[in-house]
């Protein structure tokens, strides 16, 4: 074998392993959690959604040995059926009674703005940089104030290592 043949040779074959070897070595983005998230299986992250009542309900349930670190929280707050402003309260609270966290929503009524009754939405949608954490073995409920629309939420976190 000549030698331009040869070293053409060598050149295409290292592009094309360093070519094969680009496309084995990609990963997806790395996902960073503050507080070491656990690994249940293949995924440490949870979610919680309903639509909120007055009476406490369990969102989260931390387990035993871990932490939950509670993340992102949406609620949504669509008003009555009739002319009056709607204003809620949410509150998140560990099995003590202790407040975690909490949001005030207010619609402005359709009469103000001549438009049909239930209009607007008041929405709320946060993430946090450091998150609301329900210690190991406790649990988190949601609650709300105030009896007018409808309140839905969505909330999601991971599990972490203490």
């Amino acid at each position: 074998m000549n030698q331009p043949n040869h070293h053409t040779l060598v050149a295409v074959g290292a592009i094309a392993i360093g070519f094969t070897m680009s496309q084995a070595m990609q990963s997806s983005p790395a996902q960073g959690y503050p507080m070491g998230a656990v690994s249940l299986g293949v995924n440490p992250i949870d979610m919680a959604a309903g639509t909120a009542s007055s009476s406490p309900a369990t969102v989260f349930t931390a387990s035993a040995e871990h932490d939950f670190v509670v993340t992102d929280v949406i609620l949504t707050l669509v008003g009555s059926a009739n002319w009056n402003s709607c204003t809620s309260q949410v509150t998140l609270l560990n099995s003590t009674g202790d407040r975690l966290g909490s949001f005030q929503l207010q619609t402005d009524q359709a009469a103000y703005y001549s438009m049909d009754p239930g209009s607007p939405a008041s929405i709320i949608s946060h993430t946090f940089s450091s998150g609301l954490v329900v210690s190991a073995g406790d649990t988190m409920a949601l609650s709300r104030t105030g009896s007018c629309g409808v309140l839905d939420y969505t909330l999601s976190g991971y599990h972490a290592q203490q």
